[in-house]
C-alpha cells in the first residue's frame, strides 16, 4: 500500500490543478441562466428553504399529499431540485482541503484498482485504456441518470461530465506512469 501514496498524492495534486482551471473559468458558468436581484432572491430563499438539505419541488414524497394535485404542479412546471446549505466563505480553505483530500481518497482507490487489475506486466497504453474507458462509464452512468431521471439540464451536465472525465483521466495517467507492477515471469521450457 505505502508504494501508491505517492502516486495517488501526485495525482491528487493533478486532480486539484485541473479543478483549479477549470471552475474558475468561465466556460462551465455558461451553462447556467443569470439571476437579477441576487439579494432579494437570498432573502425569498431563506425564508422558504429554512434548512439546509435537499429540496424537491414539486414533490409526492411528503405525507399527505394529494397526488392528482402534485401531478398538476409536475406537467405546470417548474421542476426545482435545490441544494441548500448554510453561508460560509465564499473561499473556504476547509472546502479546499476536504476537496484535496477527496481527490487524493479517489487517486489511492484508482491505484489500488490498477494494481489488481494489472496484478501482472502490463504497459502504459493497456492501462490508460482501462482508465479513460473506465472513466467514461462513471461519468456516462452518473450524468446519464441526472439527464433522465431528474431532468438536469444538458449544459450543465455535460460541462461537469467533462470536468469528471477529464479528472479521472489525468489521475489515470500519473498512476499509470509512475505505478510498476510485477513483471510476469517467465516460464522454463519444457523438458523434451
Amino acid at each position: 500500500m505505502n508504494k501508491l501514496i505517492v502516486p495517488s498524492l501526485v495525482a491528487a495534486v493533478v486532480m486539484f490543478l485541473w479543478g483549479s482551471v477549470f471552475w474558475m473559468s468561465p466556460l462551465p458558468y455558461g451553462a447556467t441562466v443569470p439571476l437579477e436581484n441576487q439579494a432579494q432572491l437570498q432573502t425569498k430563499m431563506a425564508s422558504t428553504f429554512t434548512q439546509p438539505g435537499t429540496y424537491l419541488f414539486p414533490s409526492m414524497m411528503q405525507p399527505d399529499v394529494d397526488q392528482e394535485a402534485i401531478m398538476a404542479l409536475y406537467e405546470q412546471g417548474p421542476i426545482v431540485i435545490a441544494q441548500v446549505t448554510s453561508g460560509r466563505a465564499a473561499f473556504d480553505p476547509i472546502v479546499f482541503v476536504k476537496g484535496f483530500i477527496h481527490y487524493f481518497v479517489v487517486a489511492l482507490l484508482m491505484a489500488w484498482l490498477l494494481t489488481r487489475v494489472f496484478a501482472q506486466s502490463s504497459t502504459f497504453r493497456e492501462k490508460f485504456d482501462f482508465v479513460s474507458k473506465t472513466a467514461f462509464l462513471l461519468v456516462l452512468f452518473t450524468h446519464g441518470s441526472e439527464l433522465i431521471w431528474w431532468g438536469i439540464p444538458v449544459g450543465w451536465t455535460l460541462w461537469t461530465a467533462f470536468y469528471e472525465f477529464i479528472a479521472i483521466v489525468l489521475a489515470g495517467v500519473v498512476l499509470a506512469k509512475m505505478i510498476k507492477t510485477d513483471a510476469v515471469p517467465e516460464e522454463a521450457p519444457e523438458a523434451a
